[in-house]
């Protein structure tokens, strides 16, 4: 059972409607606005389900829980899938360049596949 413990949480304008999109990864826009994060994205989790031009919260760093896109051992560093779910991160980029996978943090428990909600302590640029 994913579970959640201390937090620190920011506030931005969702650009989108993330309405459905709790404990998914999601960035910040050209505009400073939440937006679903893509594969490797670097990113945030998202607090709760904000609709297009309401403030959404986003845990930057603790424990949370988040949205699996594939089978999590938990240990994982993970990053976000094409769909703002966390996978398994292949690559690292911790350096914040250009290319590569960014982490968004580490899995405290595992997911045996798709949509299960694992535990994660964030820590953006973990390695």
């Amino acid at each position: 059972m994913a579970t959640e413990g201390r937090q620190d949480l920011w506030s931005f304008r969702a650009a989108a409607d993330l309405s459905a999109k709790q404990y998914h990864i999601v960035k910040l826009d050209a505009n400073g606005e939440l937006v679903l994060a893509g594969a490797g994205d670097e990113g945030f989790v998202l607090a709760d389900d904000p609709k297009s031009g309401e403030y959404g919260s986003v845990v930057v760093s603790g424990i949370t829980k988040v949205v699996a896109g594939t089978a999590i051992a938990a240990g994982a560093y993970l990053s976000s899938d094409a769909n703002g779910k966390a996978v398994p991160a292949t690559e690292t980029n911790v350096t914040g360049g250009t290319t590569g996978t960014h982490i968004i943090g580490q899995a405290l428990s595992s997911a045996s596949g798709a949509n299960e909600l694992v535990t994660v302590v964030v820590a953006r640029g973990l390695a």
